[in-house]
Formats: structure tokens, sequence, C-alpha cells
């Protein structure tokens, strides 16, 4: 009796100590004619293979049902492998997917012996690792945008330079040609010149697509609803085309802070793509709606009210190997692409504080994801049109580094009845600007470009001008479209700001709001 209390007492105290084991502690064996059986598991086999211990102890067979068919070759080779040259069976890590709770993954190790029939006995432990796989996935993401910023950061020095000397060579040729077009009276010629001005108009928007990628680049957001905007965009998109957009839209969607322009090119671009996926035709659809999202829901996401939209298209998909790099730049699985597209969106989609990502499915189609934050800020008016003509008197101080480009301004300028008074770099303007602030020479405003190699910048002039005079108009002038400054200009001492390559219109309108 002694014996086997003692034998009752020890199973009692095992029993506690499998307990306290995370997973399930076993005995696993594989008999000479290939039946097998856990012969001894812990309670914690009802949690790792949704099995009970006892329905197990005469045949294994169930266990198996439970492993994913993907892995269970690799589970199995592992086995007979341990079995073979009696090693540890180590069988990395695997899929489960159990009856109630769906897919998990686990992770086993067990040391074997042989009996004396022939058998394979192992004694072993097996974890359920689904929490690490899960946070694992979750930082893989969070790397891989993060590179994917990276990769942008590094681009976007290079873009931001090339597209700076683009604009400012281009910006001298529209202006001349703006000119040109302004004197002639032949309106063969007139229509030539309007002919280059639209192509030049097309190179710019290169150059902005460029400068998305630009180191500190900001958009130029107003608060506004995303429909019917973006309604309008997809409109143009799949214009002429065998696809259509089929809408579904929560009515009362947030209002976003956001770039009309860049967001209707990330919409372009989408639906483009999804277009394209399509040859023979068919539907896209467009899922709008008001999504809350908690702390560390996505990655880089900061808690709170999101616009969530989903486009899915049911074109080819996307292969495994290329949906980890469809946000790089330059990465294109066309042969005509120049892997711009999509990583134009990431990167406008990250500078809105927002997210885009993609799912999809060989022979399913592919499902964007983007997030926008929601603001509470009020809606702002639309702007009312300028006059595109204007008329003035005085003189103005012109500062670029570009004889062209002073050249133009200089032209417009007086076209508009202004005298020019032109300046090479910062420092010679504020020196001009001392000795000539008053008002009887008639100073009526100030353009200065924002950066000059070598030089005094305009950051650094507007300072030393706004010293001495607070009121005057000083407009800032940059190839950087999208800047900061150009953005914020009155954040930085200057009244307004103006783009290379502008248009006559443009100077015109600026004018006639502050002189």
């Amino acid at each position: 009796m002694d014996s086997f209390k003692e034998l009752e007492d020890y199973h009692q105290m095992m029993e506690k100590l499998a307990k306290l084991v995370p997973g399930v502690i076993y005995q696993y064996r594989l008999y000479p004619d290939g039946h097998s059986s856990f012969p001894y598991s812990s309670p914690g086999m009802i949690d790792i293979y949704g099995v009970r211990p006892e329905e197990v102890t005469i045949d294994a067979s169930k266990v198996f049902t439970r492993i994913h068919h993907d892995d269970i070759d690799k589970v199995a080779r592992e086995i007979q492998l341990s079995a073979e040259n009696l090693t540890t069976f180590y069988s990395g890590e695997f899929r489960v997917n159990l009856p109630g709770k769906g897919p998990g993954w686990r992770w086993s190790q067990a040391h074997p012996e042989k009996l004396e029939d022939g058998s394979i006995l192992w004694h072993g432990i097996i974890l359920d690792i689904t929490e690490r796989k899960e946070a694992e996935a979750v930082r893989k993401k969070y790397e891989e945008q993060l590179n994917n910023s990276q990769k942008l950061e590094s681009l976007g020095v290079l873009a931001g330079g090339i597209a700076h000397d683009f604009n400012n060579l281009i910006g001298g040729v529209f202006g001349f040609l703006e000119i040109a077009r302004s004197k002639t009276k032949d309106e063969q010629i007139r229509n030539y010149l309007s002919q280059a001005l639209s192509t030049i108009d097309r190179a710019h928007a290169l150059t902005h697509q460029l400068l998305t990628f630009a180191k500190g680049g900001a958009p130029d957001q107003k608060v506004d609803y995303l429909f019917p905007f973006i309604q309008d965009t997809v409109k143009f998109a799949l214009s002429g085309s065998n696809v259509s957009c089929r809408y579904s839209i929560q009515p009362d969607l947030g209002l976003c802070y956001y770039d009309k322009n860049q967001i209707g090119q990330v919409i372009d671009n989408l639906f483009i793509n999804a277009k394209q996926a399509m040859p023979g035709g068919g539907i896209i659809e467009l899922h709008a709606d008001n999504e809350y999202l908690g702390k560390n829901h996505k990655p880089h996401l900061e808690e709170g009210q999101y616009v969530h939209l989903t486009i899915q298209d049911h074109g080819a998909g996307i292969s495994p190997e290329n949906i980890e790099h469809i946000f790089d730049p330059f990465f294109s699985t066309k042969s005509t692409g120049h892997g711009l597209g999509l990583a134009t969106c990431y990167s406008i989609i990250s500078k809105h504080k927002g997210l885009i990502e993609v799912e999809s499915e060989i022979g399913e189609g592919s499902t964007f994801h983007i997030y926008l934050p929601v603001t509470d800020k009020p809606r702002q008016e639309e702007e009312r049109e300028l006059d595109d003509t204007h008329q003035g008197s005085g003189t103005v101080l012109l500062m670029d580094d570009e004889p062209a480009i002073r050249e133009i301004m200089k032209g417009i300028l007086e076209s508009f009845g202004y005298g020019v008074i032109m300046r090479k770099e910062g420092r010679e303007a504020v020196e001009y600007f001392k000795a000539h602030n008053n008002k009887e020479l008639g100073l009526k405003a100030v353009f200065l470009d924002l950066t000059v190699p070598g030089g005094m910048s305009g950051r650094e002039a507007v300072e030393k001008i706004r010293e001495i005079n607070k009121e005057i108009p000083v407009f800032v002038v940059s190839g950087y479209s999208d800047d900061p400054i150009i953005n914020n200009p009155r954040e930085f001492g200057f009244t307004d700001s103006m783009s290379k390559p502008f248009k006559i219109t443009e100077i015109a309108a600026m004018l006639n709001r502050y002189l």
C-alpha cells in the first residue's frame, strides 16, 4: 500500500508540475509497423492540439490532422530522421489549424530512445509560439516600412537636387514662351506656343512627382471631405476604358487634412494600375468608411479616427516575391514602368501621417488599403479666383541667381507697370534694401529666390529685411515646390510663395492679393 501511495503521490506531483510548464510535456511512441501514440501527455495537449490527452493515448493520428497541410511533410521528415539516427527531434516552427480556434504556430523538441521491441520513444515538449510569430510579423512589417522610408529619404536627396535644377531650367523656357505667346498676334504661332507650354506643364508634373520624395517636403494641405473629389479623380482615370468603379461610401465620412493634388495622384496611380491589371475589363470596388485604430493597431499610426479607403481589383494579382518590393523606388513588374508610381503613393500617404498597405493573391486580384487621419479642424472654403491681369507702379526688388529667371521676371513685372531692380544673391538684395527702403523711391515689393548656391539665401535675406520693414510684401520663389517654406511662407517671414516654373497669370494673381 505504501508503494502504491508513493506512486500516486508522485503522479500527482508530476501533474502539478506539468500544469506549470507552458505548452505540453509528452511521450510520443512510434512502433515498428508505423503506428504511433502519445502514452503520456500533460493537460496542455488540449491547448496545443485541441485534443484531450486520453484521446491520443493509443492512436496519435488525430494530432496529425491538426498540423497545417503545408507543414505536415516537414514534421514527418524530422520524426523519421530522429528515429533513424536517434538524434534530437527538432521540428522548428510549424503551423496548426485548430477547430474553433483557427491558425496558430507551434515549436517542439524531444529526445529519443530505442525500446526492446524496436519502438522509438520520445520525451519532449511542445510550445505555443503564436504570439511571438504575430509579434515578429508586426515587427517585420514595421522594419519593411522603415526601410521603405529610408530608401525614399535617400532618393529624396538626389531627386530634390535634380528637380530643383530642372525646374530652374524649364522655368526659363516656360517664361520666355509665355512672353512670346502674349506678344504675337499670329494665331498659328500662338497655337504652337500653347502646345509647347502644355508639354512643359507635363514635364513640371514629372519633377513634382520626383519632389514628392524630397527630404523634408510637405504637402499643401487643406481641410475638406475626400468625396466627391476622389470620385471625380476615378472618373478621369477610367475615362474611355472598359473598366468601371463600384462605390460603397459611408455617408458620414470624417474630414481630412490633405493635399488634393497629391492624394489625386495616389488615386490616379492605383486606378491606372488596377485598370491595367484587368485588360479584359471589369469592376474595381472602392469602399470608404470611418475606422477607429487603437494604440499600436497599425505600425507608424497614432491612435485615433481614420478614413479607411479600400481599392480592390479582380486582376492577375501580385506574386509573393514581388509584393515585398511593391513600394520600393524604381521597382516595376511592367516592361515600360519606371517604378515611381507606388513608391510615390507610399511617400505621399506617409507625409499625410497615414498608411498604405496591399494584399494580393495570384489569380484573385489585389486590394490596397489607405488610412488617412480624420481631423477636428473646420472645413476650409475654396479661395475665390482672382483676376489674372494686373497693373501697378513703383519699383520691385528682384533677387535670383539664375540670369534667365531674372530676365523673365523683369519682363513680366515691367509689363505690369513696375520698374525692376535685379540682384544675384541675398546679401546684395539686403544692401540695396537698406539703402533704398523709403517711400519716395516707391519700393513696392521684394521677390527672393529661396536657395542661392554660394550666396545668402532668400530665407536669410528675409530675416534681415524684416528687421528693417515688417510690412512690405516679400515673396519667395523656388524650384523646390514642396519645400516647407513654399507651403508655409508666413511662418518664415514671407508674405506668399511661388514655385518655378510659374505662369504670368500666377504672378498677376499674387500681386493682386497684396498690391
